[in-house]
């Protein structure tokens, strides 16, 4: 997908957590490996958002203040390419295949986003 950047959302605070969800890890690999791993498999341009990365490129914030929000204004407005994939850096399941589906509903939408009717911790 020559026309997609993807962009990783780390710049949150982990007040809940306790730790830096970003660094968490599974099969001694970083959450933010993990989803830059299936990222790359898909385009060859992934940032970090948030704060600075040690192999992959990254960027700030524009208002950090604004948590989710604000890392989602600062990756739209640094992509130079006609689509974005932005995730945040707590969802280390995710696939290559769910953004190659996602993708295919490009040609009828300017935006898409998936979205469950379950919300985490919610009964089911």
């Amino acid at each position: 997908m020559k026309d997609t950047e993807a962009f990783i959302l780390v710049g949150g605070a982990s007040r809940r957590m306790g730790t830096d969800k970003s660094q968490l890890l599974i099969d001694r690999q970083t959450f933010t490996e993990r989803i830059s791993e299936t990222l790359l498999k898909l385009t060859d341009s992934v940032t970090i958002v948030g704060r600075q990365a040690e192999n992959l490129p990254s960027i700030s914030d524009v208002y950090p203040q604004w948590g989710a929000l604000g890392g989602l204004h600062a990756a739209l407005t640094a992509c130079r390419r006609d689509w974005a994939i932005v995730v945040a850096c707590d969802l280390p399941f995710v696939t290559s295949e769910l953004f190659l589906f996602l993708s295919s509903l490009r040609l009828d939408h300017e935006a898409v986003v998936p979205s469950s009717s379950k919300r985490a911790g919610a009964d089911p």
